[in-house]
């Protein structure tokens, strides 16, 4: 689940053809409403510019502000700089440890890296926090998935459907699991199959020349 301002100023600034970044720049400049801020550096997001949206991310965190932190981490991630998300993401819930936003966020970005046992530890709080959240479920169950525990990743989007039964990711998610399961079976049948086989042949004295 992403944080994000909704972007009122920009909807009403496409209405006249107005620049909406600019729009916002200028009323948080004015210090007219800190939430028309959000919305410029919610533009500044969408609009493929994160450094932007993290400079001013910056001067909002000023005092500490637990959204601000969870924006920013994600316009860090979405530029790339994963560790400086993580640092966000870590620094919002020392100032809320439930906060859901945080716990959904920060796993997602220690999976970009390979870190799928603490994305799960992350997962495992959200769950904790809201047991109904059928998206926190299937993305628990990626990050066991791409760990190689394919058995709890199943369970997960089992417990997805049985919230939500027609989502989506959890339903494909689910049967390329079982398919992996499956492809595991076969290699290992067929490694046991291969492995007795050649036990077979280097008996001694059962007339067979091993291949």
């Amino acid at each position: 689940m992403r944080l994000s301002a909704e972007p009122q100023i920009a909807k009403r600034a496409s209405l006249d053809g107005t620049d909406a970044a600019g729009v916002g720049i200028g009323l948080v400049l004015a210090g007219v409403d800190v939430a028309i801020g959000a919305d410029h550096r919610w533009a500044f997001s969408q609009l493929g510019q994160p450094e932007r949206a993290i400079a001013d991310y910056d001067e909002a965190i000023r005092p500490r502000s637990l959204s601000a932190y969870i924006a920013r981490g994600n316009a860090y991630s979405e530029s790339g700089a994963v560790l400086r998300a993580i640092e966000d993401y870590s620094a919002a819930l020392r100032i809320d440890a439930g906060s859901i936003a945080a716990l959904t966020n920060r796993p997602q970005a220690y999976r970009r890296l390979g870190f799928h046992g603490k994305a799960i530890t992350d997962y495992d709080r959200a769950v904790d926090l809201d047991p109904l959240n059928p998206t926190t479920y299937v993305k628990r169950g990626y990050a066991f998935f791409f760990r190689g525990d394919l058995d709890p990743a199943i369970a997960d989007y089992d417990a997805a459907l049985r919230i939500d039964p027609k989502n989506t990711s959890a339903i494909l998610s689910r049967r390329e699991a079982l398919d992996e399961k499956r492809r595991r079976h076969q290699r290992g049948n067929c490694a046991a199959i291969w492995r007795d086989g050649c036990e077979d042949k280097a008996e001694p004295g059962n007339g067979r020349t091993p291949q």
